[in-house]
Order: C-alpha cells, then sequence, then structure tokens
C-alpha cells in the first residue's frame, strides 16, 4: 500500500513540477513584456483607453519613440502574449482596439 501512494505521489510531483514550469515561463515572458521601453510606452497609452493600432502607432511616432509600424505589431503581439494587453472590438465602428489588462496596468507603478 504504500508503495502505491509513493507512486501517487510522484505522479502529483510531476503534474506540479509542469505547472512551476510553465508558471516559471509565463513569468519570464511577462517581465521581459514590461521591462521594454516601446512596450512599456505602450502600456502607458492603451492604459489611458483601448486605441486601434493606428492611433497607438500615431502617438508613439509623435514622442519619436517608433517609426515603423511592423515594429509596432512585434510589440503588440508580444504584450499580448505576455498577457499585458488584449484585442476587443468596438461594437460601434467594428474596429479592433488594444486594451490594457489586469497584469499590464503594473506599468502604474514602474518606474519612469
Amino acid at each position: 500500500m504504500p508503495l502505491e501512494r509513493r507512486e501517487d505521489l510522484s505522479e502529483s510531483w510531476s503534474k506540479h513540477d509542469k505547472t512551476a514550469d510553465q508558471t516559471r515561463e509565463f513569468h519570464a515572458l511577462y517581465l521581459k513584456a514590461v521591462n521594454h521601453p516601446i512596450r512599456r510606452a505602450i502600456l502607458e497609452i492603451v492604459n489611458q483607453k483601448p486605441m486601434t493600432k493606428d492611433e497607438i502607432f500615431e502617438l508613439l511616432k509623435k514622442q519619436d519613440i517608433l517609426n515603423e509600424k511592423d515594429m509596432l505589431k512585434y510589440h503588440l503581439d508580444f504584450l499580448e502574449k505576455g498577457h499585458c494587453i488584449e484585442k476587443i472590438s468596438d461594437q460601434q465602428t467594428k474596429k479592433i482596439l488594444y486594451k490594457i489588462t489586469q497584469e499590464g496596468t503594473v506599468v502604474d507603478y514602474l518606474d519612469k
């Protein structure tokens, strides 16, 4: 009987280890997302209100932070994978907006 319990225990630990690895991976991605200066600027922008990709690009361009739309897509995708922003659909205009998530609001507490 104790042997069965030991096997059950090792099986549960292997599941736990997998979850712990996934958690570490998520945290690493999240930290990488919020610690990049361009992504931090994007978070500050969408923290004000949800915006389209074009609106975000225009604000970043005015601030001389970003001049290429392809790079904006890369950074938006990175922030989305890090669960810092999400895409929502504006019901009136049918446009895709980027909205900050709870995880993304960490930008309020980061040094500027």
